[in-house]
């Protein structure tokens, strides 16, 4: 996911997943960081598929 192991060590992962524990506060910092690093991931995936796009059109 992107995240250090350090990071997500406390929470019980799995592909995809991460399980935060209930009657604790929520990690909020964490998620943040998920969030922004998923946003840059897919952002990158939009430039590249609309590069292809482009090349595609030119053939």
């Amino acid at each position: 996911m992107g995240q250090s192991d350090d990071e997500l060590k406390n929470f019980e992962t799995s592909k995809g997943t991460i399980k935060f524990p209930r009657g604790k506060k929520v990690p909020v910092r964490l998620i943040i960081s998920i969030v922004k690093y998923r946003a840059i991931e897919n952002q990158e995936g939009v430039e590249v598929w609309t590069k292809y796009y482009i090349y595609r059109q030119q053939e």
